[in-house]
């Protein structure tokens, strides 16, 4: 495998691609250009986008949300007419666009301090000052968004009543290399994995080389059980 190929990585992550393209020649009898593009295949979907990114913690997430709905309703109400002066929201407003400047302002804006400030104001002071006003202007459709999402938490089938109870790595990684066999071999993937088997022995060295601390046939089974669930 050319050496040169992945040297643009971090070391570790060249040193995962640098494995899973040796698994794709030993495997799939793949050439390094085609062994490349499959490793890639199963490092995107397995581990950078993989089942890990989709499953949700039902309980732990729905609680999360609604404290995100009373924060959205508590912060309209603290800056309400009712709760607070116009003169302290002024002072608010004015913070939030100056932020360390806002005591001593640069007298003048040409200079090397007032290009900074002017530059602070664009890029953070202003933005920060816009995104409290957002907030405020729109906190009924971000409390509907809040909503819509606790409802698809609720019926998700990739919400689970605790997502510690699954191994959602080892199962990304299990979907991502059924994908890659496919994509290798033009066949699918086996529904049951048989001990010694090609794909079992694929699928052990690609644990193997992506850290995967999990039982091969373990996690194809839970994968198999998930498949269930968000087909049936």
């Amino acid at each position: 495998m050319n050496s040169d190929r992945f040297s643009h990585l971090e070391p570790d992550e060249a040193a995962l691609y640098r494995a899973m393209c040796l698994i794709m020649v030993k495997h799939f009898v793949a050439s390094e250009e085609d062994a490349a593009q499959l490793a890639d295949a199963l490092i995107e979907l397995g581990i950078r986008n993989g089942y890990f990114f989709r499953v949700m913690d039902r309980p732990k997430d729905i609680a999360a949300l609604m404290r995100i709905d009373k924060a959205l309703l508590e912060l309209t109400r603290a800056l309400s007419d009712a709760s607070i002066t116009h003169a302290a929201r002024l002072e608010l407003g004015r913070a939030l666009t100056f932020g360390p400047y806002h005591q001593n302002l640069p007298q003048e804006t040409a200079s090397k301090e007032g290009e900074a400030f002017l530059d602070y104001i664009q890029h953070e002071g202003g933005p920060n000052a816009n995104s409290i006003n957002h907030i405020e202007e729109h906190t009924k459709s971000l409390r509907k968004a809040v909503a819509k999402t606790i409802k698809t938490v609720s019926e998700s089938p990739y919400a689970k009543k605790s997502a510690m109870r699954i191994n959602a790595r080892a199962i990304g990684v299990v979907d991502a290399a059924r994908f890659v066999w496919q994509l290798a071999l033009d066949k699918e993937a086996p529904n049951a994995l048989n001990e010694d088997s090609p794909f079992s022995r694929f699928l052990a060295d690609t644990f193997d080389a992506c850290g995967i601390d999990s039982d091969p046939r373990s996690a194809f089974n839970a994968w198999v059980r998930e498949q269930k669930k968000v087909h049936r």
